[in-house]
């Protein structure tokens, strides 16, 4: 999965997350990354990797954030349904692309 969250608070990133999971969306889930959103400020001392380890810290997946793309630059391109690679080591990602 790819997701990110644009002009949502973290309470509401977290709420979103939740729902999606309370929905089974993860359940067969490989890997999340999640892109950089707008609002990136923590509320009440709660902050987007309490809400990402709160919710899909169970998965059983890698789950990375802070990724280059969505709202705020620089920001990748990600083809919606694509089949693709992604790779981060030491600090730098790939993704490579299976066009068919």
């Amino acid at each position: 999965w790819f997701l990110e969250a644009c002009d949502l608070n973290v309470l509401a990133q977290s709420r979103g997350l939740w729902q999606l999971k309370q929905a089974g969306w993860f359940k067969y889930c490989k890997g999340i990354l999640y892109g950089r959103p707008v609002l990136n400020e923590d509320v009440l001392d709660y902050s987007l990797e309490d809400a990402l380890k709160e919710n899909l810290a169970d998965l059983n997946c890698q789950v990375i954030y802070d990724c280059d793309f969505g709202h705020v630059p620089p920001s990748w391109p990600i083809i919606s349904g694509a089949i693709a690679s992604f790779v981060f080591e030491e600090g730098k990602a790939s993704i490579e692309y299976h066009l068919k």
